[in-house]
């Protein structure tokens, strides 16, 4: 509650998907939990199915568990699944306002306001039978992937609300649950060929997994965005200088400048390091890349099986346009990015953007009687 409030407030986390039992394969179960982060879904697993748990399929394929990722192990029991409830009644009585003790209060706003949902994977049991039936009470609806009978009913508006159903199909699950619950998912669609969303930013990419590293101890790496007339820059234009990811051998470390050109009827200089700092948390949501620091002290990681799934260093420039002309589309009109791998350039936009840098602190520093940090 604490590590993720803020984020089921305001949205963030678009639904919470309570997964009860086992995949049949450990690569459906990755399919499905990914389907979720995508979604930015917090999946609580629970229980077994004949010794076999969901948490465990994760670990085998090398899948990190833990509240960075989205992904909570709250039990191989399917009692745990008291621990799932007690989280939604926390919620209730923490953001409703609601006292101790009013039981229809607490499932009102269960109901109503917290977008949760059961997916029983797999064998099932009295146990599960009875922790299922909880579900439906506390108005979230619980979703298989066998047959079983359908519970629903309609509301005044006409439209029919599914208690308990069933989706044969794993490929489809993920988006059936959701359309089930009737989530609302708060994502912006990126052109890239790896997942993205909030639920990757804890995903670190290790040594062993890297295929190209920029910045950190071996290399310089930095990031600027700059604010310039409409005249200068052609919207969303993204240029590549130097090679390309594929174009270096695994395991390099090497220099890489992002160079931002901003341009807004409402811009204004003072918006520059807002919008710089913005790139690593964007960075951060796709799959594969870990991204730490700013300004000339950023280390840069992408992953094997990014480069394996076509991620480019164009691509960089995608999130990077995407994301900024979606959330700050009142300031900013027009977005060009330059990302630089030619050491020489880059050591030429590092003198440049250090003067820029210090111009900066000084034109805070003379605004604020706090120093300048």
């Amino acid at each position: 509650m604490r590590s993720l409030g803020v984020q089921l407030v305001s949205s963030d986390i678009s639904g919470i998907a309570v997964i009860l039992g086992s995949a049949p394969t450990a690569k459906e179960a990755v399919k499905i939990i990914r389907g979720f982060q995508e979604k930015n879904i917090l999946s609580i697993l629970i229980g077994n199915c004949e010794g076999e748990t969901f948490a465990k399929q994760l670990e085998q394929s090398g899948i990190e568990i833990s509240l960075a990722t989205y992904i909570v192990n709250c039990g191989d029991d399917t009692e745990s699944a008291a621990l799932a409830m007690n989280f939604a009644i926390r919620a209730a009585l923490t953001f409703g306002g609601i006292e101790g003790g009013q039981k229809e209060k607490c499932l009102e706003y269960c109901r109503n306001r917290i977008p949760a949902f059961v997916l029983a994977l797999k064998c099932i049991d009295a146990k599960k039978v009875a922790t299922a039936a909880g579900a439906i009470a506390f108005g979230f609806p619980v979703i298989t992937n066998f047959d079983v009978p359908k519970i629903s009913f309609f509301s005044d508006d006409g439209f029919e609300k599914k208690l308990l159903s069933s989706c044969n199909d794993l490929d489809k699950i993920v988006d059936y649950c959701i359309e089930t619950r009737e989530i609302k998912i708060k994502i912006t669609k990126i052109d890239i060929p790896v997942k993205y969303g909030p639920a990757f930013e804890g995903e670190r990419v290790r040594k062993e997994e890297m295929y190209i590293e920029f910045g950190g101890k071996h290399a310089t790496a930095l990031e600027l965005v700059k604010m310039v007339n409409f005249d200068e820059i052609q919207n969303k234009k993204i240029q590549v200088i130097g090679k390309e990811i594929d174009e270096f051998q695994e395991g390099t470390s090497t220099d890489l400048a992002m160079i931002v050109r901003v341009a807004g009827k409402k811009m204004q200089k003072d918006f520059e390091p807002i919008l710089e700092r913005q790139i690593h948390r964007i960075m951060n949501f796709a799959m594969g890349i870990m991204h730490t620091g700013q300004r000339n002290f950023v280390w840069l990681r992408i992953s094997k099986q990014a480069k394996k799934d076509g991620f480019k260093l164009f691509h960089l420039g995608e999130i990077i346009c995407s994301k900024l002309l979606s959330e700050y589309g009142e300031i900013i009109d027009k977005i060009e990015v330059d990302i630089i791998t030619d050491s020489e350039l880059v050591k030429e936009y590092l003198a440049e953007a250090q003067k820029i840098y210090s111009e900066r602190d000084k034109r805070i520093g003379a605004n604020s009687k706090f120093p300048v940090i």
